[in-house]
């Protein structure tokens, strides 16, 4: 469990750490972001979608819904309300995880870190500071 634990925390790190520099990044790149991915996010079918179906394959296994209220740490949930991912999913993860927290972003997808950049943000440090 204590590994369980030590790798769930080196992965959001690592995500934490590569949205921040993402952040940074285009932060000073108007425009760049939107001409390089935002094109292809919103076309029908999605580019990867190819890609996501290959990687969720090779898992196998590895995620159960059986073993989701198992979690025992802190959980923070962001969805976009227009996510390609169902809000119910979310919803039920957190009816499965009591201790999680639901946020529910307006006018959002699947990006909220870069669709709605200070909202993701200031959410997600009110989350990190009520977990000091």
């Amino acid at each position: 469990m204590l590994m369980l634990y030590f790798e769930i925390i080196v992965i959001f790190n690592l995500i934490f750490s590569t949205l921040f520099s993402i952040r940074l990044y285009f932060e000073r790149q108007p425009g760049f972001l939107e001409k390089l991915f935002l094109n292809d996010y919103f076309q029908d079918p999605p580019p990867d979608r190819e890609v996501n179906k290959w990687v969720w394959d090779s898992l196998g296994d590895w995620f159960s819904w059986d073993r989701v209220p198992k979690a025992n740490m802190p959980i923070w949930l962001c969805v976009g309300e227009n996510d390609s991912v169902p809000l119910s999913q979310a919803r039920k993860t957190k009816q499965l995880i009591p201790q999680a927290t639901l946020t529910e972003l307006k006018k959002c997808g699947h990006i909220p870190w870069i669709e709605s950049p200070d909202l993701f943000y200031r959410n997600l440090t009110s989350f990190l500071e009520s977990k000091k």
